[in-house]
């Protein structure tokens, strides 16, 4: 792909993944912080939020760089 990198693409610029990753991870705060609501949709909410947050490290090529850590310390051992 033309123009991929770690830290986001050149149609999707860098601060994209970060927000997906802010909304996910305070949405989740918010969540857990506020009363307990019926229990199947506070674990629905809370899924949806950390989804958000996964995409976002997901983007940001987070994944990657620790399966390539752990193939470069498995190599040297």
């Amino acid at each position: 792909m033309k123009g991929k990198s770690a830290l986001g693409t050149e149609d999707r610029p860098f601060f994209v993944p970060l927000f997906y990753m802010f909304v996910g991870i305070t949405g989740f705060l918010a969540l857990v912080i506020s009363e307990p609501p019926d229990m199947p949709m506070f674990l629905f909410n809370s899924f949806f939020f950390l989804a958000i947050a996964a995409f976002g490290v997901h983007c940001l090529g987070i994944p990657r760089k620790i399966v390539e850590l752990f193939l470069l310390l498995d190599y040297f051992a």
